[in-house]
């Protein structure tokens, strides 16, 4: 098998890419079950990439917000629920990818509008491109109905992200 490696440098293919095969090759040489987890973007108090405290803070402080496509949508799943998802897996036999969301998307204005009634400021737009790392051109969601089907109940969106926004606005 190690004939077959190929090596190259961070900059050969894109993240996604290297995740694509990543898979490819544990479901194809692994000897034993491979299940691939597809997460969307975690959230939780915990996030070292601070990207939802960036919208936070650019609405508490009236910062401009650049967004290509704000009628985007996306779905989210909690630091915890993804822990519980995984811990989940682990006695289960599924051989094969399974995405895990909690359950709802919400569109990146809807976000924005919900961050801003909690800090009680309001969206400022601008149209000159910034930091902003939820701007997808386009809807970008996923369907945990097959993790459903074997018996996980995803949380829904909406009853846990207004309460981080909550926490994450005192903390910016």
């Amino acid at each position: 098998m190690k004939e077959n490696l190929i090596v190259a440098g961070s900059d050969a293919f894109s993240y996604q890419e290297g995740k694509q095969q990543a898979e490819a090759a544990f479901f194809q040489h692994a000897p034993f079950p491979v299940t691939a987890v597809r997460f969307p973007i975690v959230l939780g108090e915990n996030d070292y990439t601070g990207r939802l405290a960036l919208y936070i803070k650019k609405i508490k402080y009236h910062q401009g917000v650049y967004l290509d496509n704000p009628q985007a949508e996306m779905n989210f799943i909690s630091e915890q629920e993804a822990g519980h998802f995984l811990a989940w897996l682990a006695g289960m036999h599924i051989a094969e990818p399974i995405n895990a969301c909690a359950t709802g998307v919400v569109s990146l204005e809807g976000l924005l509008n919900q961050i801003a009634e909690i800090t009680g400021q309001g969206v400022v737009y601008s149209d000159k491109e910034s930091e902003s790392p939820y701007n997808i051109p386009s809807t970008w969601t996923m369907s945990n109905e097959k993790a459903e089907g074997h018996g996980f109940a995803f949380s829904n969106l909406q009853d846990w992200l207004p309460k981080l926004i909550e926490k994450l606005a005192v903390q910016v």
